[in-house]
């Protein structure tokens, strides 16, 4: 069996596409949560699983990297003959990713470029020094209009390097949006014959939509519940893995974690979704099974 780790909601690297900085109703900066596992807590609960065989530790929010004691959970990890994965940004201190390399982790590096115009804050210097640093490896490369001579660089540069189509959440683009909520440019799918890294009319009548911030509850501070009817009936199909959110549940759906996560903002609410979007409607049934059941939990004070 494999686990899934969400670690913390840290990271250096500051990416609009993600959870860090957009969701049903949000777009605008970076949305306000703070979690990180309580690594003591979390050993404890890996020390009752008699059938895991690898960890991954990934991030809906931030960057397994950024976990403060995840060289300390790799080390019980390769103690216990239980191999891991790391999925990251690539920042961070070289002697960390050497350290955890020598432990025997495999990294994942996430990226869309030399010059990155989407993971914002990326310093390809230290991005490059860290993936010199470790032995076993693979580049993620998410493609879009822009980049399409950095895909060419890195691939002359490293092996191991698997291509991915960029997210675009407007058709065919999506915005760019810093931290702090300024619109910087529209990025296009890597085929689009439009004027790219620059503000479009297509991405101004998409924002004005989200120019009005929603303000709602956090999943875990019992918000308002709307009963859809066929609502309680809806389930996401069970997975053989197990996950484990940052806040400390337990979920056998990646996508229904992903959901949860989210949902630990308080910048949503069942009222504000729009159900013509397929998306829309599956999350709000998720949420609506959600809201006011006990949810497991490996530890109630596992996450802080």
């Amino acid at each position: 069996m494999n686990l899934i780790i969400d670690t913390t909601t840290d990271s250096i690297v500051f990416n609009p596409l993600s959870a860090q900085g957009q969701w049903v109703n949000h777009r605008f900066g970076k949305r306000k949560v703070d979690y990180q596992l309580e690594s003591n807590s979390l050993i404890d609960y890996i020390s009752t699983l008699d059938d895991i065989d690898h960890v991954d530790f990934i991030s809906v929010f931030g960057d397994p990297m950024c976990y403060t004691d995840i060289e300390k959970v790799v080390k019980f990890l390769t103690n216990s003959h239980i191999s891991s994965t790391i999925v990251t940004y690539g920042m961070g201190d070289t002697m960390l990713y050497e350290n955890l390399s020598n432990l025997g982790a495999y990294f994942v590096f996430k990226t869309t470029g030399i010059v990155d115009k989407v993971f914002l804050n990326t310093d390809w210097h230290i991005l490059q020094d860290n993936l010199n640093a470790v032995k076993n490896k693979q580049i993620q490369f998410y493609k879009f209009k822009h980049n399409k001579t950095d895909l060419k660089l890195i691939n002359e540069m490293f092996e191991n390097v698997f291509e991915y189509h960029g997210d675009c959440i407007a058709g065919d683009m999506s915005n760019i949006i810093n931290e702090d909520g300024k619109w910087l440019y529209d990025i296009h799918k890597e085929d689009s014959n439009k004027v790219t890294l620059e503000k479009t009319t297509q991405g101004y009548h998409y924002l004005k939509h989200f120019v009005k911030k929603v303000k709602g509850k956090s999943i875990l501070d019992n918000p308002l519940n709307l009963i859809l009817p066929n609502a309680q009936m809806f389930e996401m199909p069970r997975e053989d893995d197990r996950y484990l959110s940052v806040s400390g549940h337990l979920f056998s759906n990646y996508e229904e974690m992903q959901i949860f996560s989210n949902a630990l903002c308080d910048d949503w609410s069942l009222q504000s979704f729009d159900l013509r979007f397929e998306y829309e409607k599956k999350v709000y049934y998720v949420l609506s099974k959600m809201i006011g059941r006990k949810l497991d939990c490996i530890n109630s004070g596992l996450s802080n």
